[in-house]
């Protein structure tokens, strides 16, 4: 019998995986992960002014409170991804 294991997948930020016996079936996201500005700038390998700049043009962003606002990195990739698309196609 094969067993069925959770793990932290160290490799792929920490999030929760499932293996079956040696083969990794998936990595579970269990809630949104919200990065500051400096944490998506290092993430995404760019700097503060770029991810205004990026901000003006619509990025996606979410704003808790009067002025803290935050980022969701799925959210934000996939906006980079359609970006590419409307730029290059």
């Amino acid at each position: 019998m094969v067993e069925e294991v959770y793990y932290r997948d160290h490799a792929n930020r920490g999030r929760w995986a499932v293996a079956l016996g040696a083969y990794r079936l998936m990595t579970l996201e269990l809630r949104p992960t919200y990065l500051t500005r400096a944490q998506l700038g290092a993430e995404l390998q760019v700097s503060g002014r770029t991810i205004q700049r990026w901000e003006r043009e619509g990025m996606p962003t979410e704003v808790w409170g009067v002025r803290l606002r935050r980022y969701r990195v799925d959210l934000v990739r996939r906006w980079l991804e359609q970006r590419k698309g409307r730029l290059h196609g």
